[in-house]
């Protein structure tokens, strides 16, 4: 997991700009991976929705598609099993759900967030989402209008300044952990495919293979 810039450095000065991925393409590289792999989960959860309503999937699958986060798809996969699934298969489902939100959150961070690099971190992007930025230009002009209203003096120090805490930075080994983890997922949620599918009864072994891999495991004892 990334850590956020209080954590890594007190002097780094952060760079956040439209061209901040051409300063580290080979990390740029690796995020747009992310978002990728993230997208072949997500086609893989619309199939498997397909699979487990059969025949009758159609709107459902249209609703499905529509829905333009990955919380909200994720929500809809397991109302949709829980009305159509016996208690063994809805539980082996919801450790598929439920794994696939540990990356969720952070897929729409690649896409939707800032990126922004530092001087002194020349192995590392950094992530900011942007409703700190305006936060902070709403803080700076309230900064302004104090000084210009004569109510604090430009040497008080109270000059709003970006919070490090809200700097996530990610490093080679956080992109290649959100990649094991969408491959993962799309393990998961292939395989679930074949065992709720409607019109076949699936081998014994398949579902075993499933319960048996320790990210399965790690899940559902949490």
């Amino acid at each position: 997991m990334p850590n956020p810039l209080s954590k890594v450095s007190n002097k780094a000065k952060p760079h956040f700009g439209p061209n901040a991925l051409a300063e580290r393409p080979e990390l740029a590289v690796l995020a747009l991976e992310c978002i990728a792999r993230w997208s072949h989960v997500e086609n893989a959860m619309g199939r498997l929705l397909a699979h487990m309503l059969g025949a009758e999937s159609a709107p459902a699958v249209a609703m499905f598609q529509s829905l333009t986060s990955s919380a909200a798809r994720l929500d809809a996969l397991q109302a949709a099993a829980q009305r159509a699934l016996q208690p063994d298969r809805l539980t082996q489902l919801t450790v598929g759900i439920r794994y696939a939100r540990r990356i969720a959150n952070q897929r729409h961070g690649f896409a939707h967030h800032l990126w922004g690099y530092a001087a002194d971190l020349p192995d590392a992007l950094l992530l900011i989402d942007p409703e700190h930025l305006s936060n902070l230009a709403v803080e700076e002009q309230l900064y302004r209008q104090a000084l210009n209203d004569g109510r604090i003096s430009w040497d008080a120090g109270l000059e709003p300044r970006m919070e490090r805490k809200h700097i996530q930075v990610y490093r080679k080994k956080d992109f290649e952990a959100f990649h094991e983890t969408a491959g993962n997922a799309i393990i998961f949620m292939v395989t679930l495919s074949v065992i709720v599918d409607r019109g076949r009864a699936p081998k014994p072994e398949i579902i075993q293979r499933l319960e048996q891999r320790p990210e399965f495991q790690t899940v559902l004892s949490a």
